[in-house]
């Protein structure tokens, strides 16, 4: 049989770059210019018919050195000759051997490799289809294989075909690919052309490797069958950082190191996946990093979450000059394990330090936490003392034993402070001692100290220097750090701002001066003991506030309740709902953020004949969290 030549458009650019040639090859031995040792290339992508017999194509170039063709893929259709030749003017012909019985098109690609050349020249060649029947594919396809993507829920892998025939077909595969289920939207029929999505779905449960491929054949009855091959990739990856980058290598082996919260010793790892995974077989001497961390990739609603940090810590109780070693198992759904994790921790080091001082910045309601000097305080030989000393307790734990705090290997530095923002001045109106003998204690080469914070010990450095005022209130930053550590240190170089490591491992202190401050509270058109008179609908009021010692303020609200035997109004407690329906807003000010009003709001049909409520408003005083009430009022039923 006569072969069919497909021609390929040849375009050289020659000339010292400023004449383009654009030759059409028309026959077998089509002209081309002397290169001049320069390598010419150009030709546009060749395409057959689906039938083999009787096709060849022909590439020509100009090759500036000996050359080399070869595919880029295997593949069982499609041969070159020569593959190989000398510089100067070529010619490959390209010869189909098996027909495309796909019903979609297949694709190549041959690679001329030149010597001296940095980048390989490549043709691409296609065959279309030669199928029997009239199954048109499309979807989730490419050159004849479905790459089925993992579903939101880490179960399932899931592709869409959408098949367009005037005939039935059916679907066919073998025992191996069990894993594979098919579904259709609607039943195709003879003699009226039909688009049905068919949908493949692979089952995590029945994958026997990571990497699953399968295939299935399409046929219409008394036609070639068509073969679709099918792939689903499963898979698990552990990296140390949460946005993973092309080149990031997998790491399957962590340290546990001390963090930025010293005295912590902690990992994290972030799991990339499509699959349901969870954290299994954690060793008695770890514990999550925090209690929001979740072991498993799933969420509540049965979702997943494909990337997830993992972040774990030595138990306190384990924390030791020992060294530990062990694996934790990412398993599937299955129970099988996905990645074994080996984590150790060499022990505690020479400068370990953690301690449990810590106070809160702000009391339940939202105020600056404080601490007032109370008659417990007060030392009766020392008249001098004025009633103001205070020492809170706490314990520090180190690798290194001392006596007498002078010896400890760590101290105390205060950072001034005010309205809650941390200065870069020192001060020194608190100091460290040491506390009972019986309190400490010794485990594992870790030494836990009772330690006292000493404030308002008049005399103290500030107050000799004259740099804090009896009367007023005064606030710090306090940081207890390794004795290597200055004040200097816990600030970024040229600015005021403190060092991330420092940033969240302070404790702020407010010290209020005189324990015999008499508090006050006046409000704009409400006495204290007053009663407001509200219709049954509720109501908002807004009472300016007129004088307030300390804005540590605490609603408390009680329930009245009318005792008709005794014709008087008895306290009750409130209940929850009615906690909710009665309540007390604060505005401050925007420029001050001084307490300006109190907003009253009562919702409907809280008050009735028989029930009132009253408002205690109690001062904080952050010791112990006492409150002394200093206002009250009562709300009644406004009478028709």
């Amino acid at each position: 049989m006569k072969q069919k030549i497909i021609s390929t458009l040849f375009v050289a650019l020659v000339c010292g770059y400023t004449t383009l040639n654009i030759t059409s090859c028309t026959d077998d031995n089509p002209p081309i210019e002397n290169s001049n040792g320069t390598t010419i290339f150009e030709v546009a992508p060749i395409t057959f018919e689906g039938i083999a017999e009787g096709q060849e194509a022909q590439i020509h170039f100009i090759a500036g050195a000996p050359w080399t063709a070869t595919f880029t893929s295997s593949n069982n259709w499609l041969s070159a000759s020569p593959t190989q030749g000398k510089a100067g003017e070529a010619t490959i012909h390209i010869t189909p051997y098996s027909d495309n019985k796909s019903s979609s098109t297949r694709s190549a690609e041959l690679m001329v490799l030149v010597d001296g050349e940095d980048v390989p020249f490549t043709v691409r060649i296609t065959q279309l289809s030669a199928a029997e029947s009239d199954l048109k594919i499309s979807g989730d396809i490419e050159n004849g294989v479905m790459s089925l993507k993992a579903d939101n829920t880490g179960a399932k892998f899931i592709g869409t075909l959408q098949i367009t025939s005037s005939s039935k077909w059916n679907i066919s595969t073998d025992n191996t690919n069990n894993w594979l289920s098919f579904s259709k939207d609607k039943e195709p029929q003879d003699g009226k052309e039909t688009i049905v999505n068919l949908t493949v779905t692979a089952d995590y449960q029945n994958f026997t490797q990571s990497n699953m491929c399968g295939d299935f054949k399409l046929q219409v009855p008394g036609t070639s069958p068509i073969n679709l091959q099918v792939k689903a990739e499963a898979y698990c990856h552990v990296y140390d950082t949460d946005t993973k980058s092309e080149d990031e290598v997998e790491r399957l082996s962590y340290e546990m190191t001390d963090t930025l919260q010293t005295g912590t010793y902690q990992m994290t790892f972030y799991v990339e996946s499509n699959i349901v995974w969870e954290l299994k077989n954690l060793p008695e001497w770890m514990e999550l990093a925090s209690e929001n961390t979740e072991t498993t990739n799933r969420r509540d609603d049965g979702t997943l979450q494909t990337h997830q940090g993992i972040g774990l810590m030595v138990k306190d109780e384990y924390l030791s000059a020992e060294s530990r070693k062990d694996v934790i198992h990412l398993t599937d759904v299955r129970g099988e394990v996905l990645k074994n994790i080996e984590v150790s921790f060499d022990g505690i080091k020479g400068n370990f330090l953690q301690h449990d001082f810590a106070f809160p910045s702000y009391d339940p309601l939202g105020n600056d936490f404080s601490f007032e000097a109370k008659a417990s305080y007060i030392d009766a030989e020392n008249k001098n003392d004025y009633w103001k000393k205070m020492e809170l307790s706490f314990n520090v734990k180190t690798s290194i034993n001392y006596t007498f705090i002078e010896d400890a290997p760590y101290h105390l530095i205060m950072c001034n402070a005010k309205n809650g923002r941390v200065l870069k001045e020192e001060v020194r109106w608190a100091s460290l001692r040491m506390g009972d003998a019986f309190n400490q204690t010794e485990s594992n080469g870790i030494f836990t100290k009772e330690i006292y914070l000493k404030a308002n010990d008049r005399g103290d450095e500030d107050d000799q220097k004259g740099l804090t005022n009896p009367a007023s209130v005064r606030e710090a930053f306090i940081f207890i750090v390794p004795k290597s550590v200055s004040f200097e240190d816990l600030f970024n170089a040229g600015d005021a701002t403190l060092k991330e490591e420092y940033a969240e491992s302070f404790s702020h202190i407010m010290q209020k001066q005189d324990h015999e401050i008499v508090y006050e509270f006046a409000l704009e058109g409400l006495e204290n003991g007053g009663t407001i008179y509200l219709p049954s609908e509720g109501g908002t009021l807004e009472f300016n506030v007129l004088k307030v010692t300390s804005e540590q303020l605490t609603p408390d609200l009680v329930r009245l309740w009318y005792n008709q035997s005794i014709g008087e109004w008895e306290e009750k407690e409130a209940s929850s709902a009615q906690l909710s329906a009665i309540t007390i807003e604060y505005l401050r000010s925007e420029e001050t953020g001084e307490l300006k009003s109190l907003i009253l709001n009562v919702a409907p049909n809280m008050l009735t004949p028989t029930r009132g409520f009253r408002f205690n408003i109690n001062v904080f005083r952050g010791d112990g969290y006492s409150e002394t009430k200093i206002f009250t009022f009562d709300i009644m039923l406004k009478e028709n």
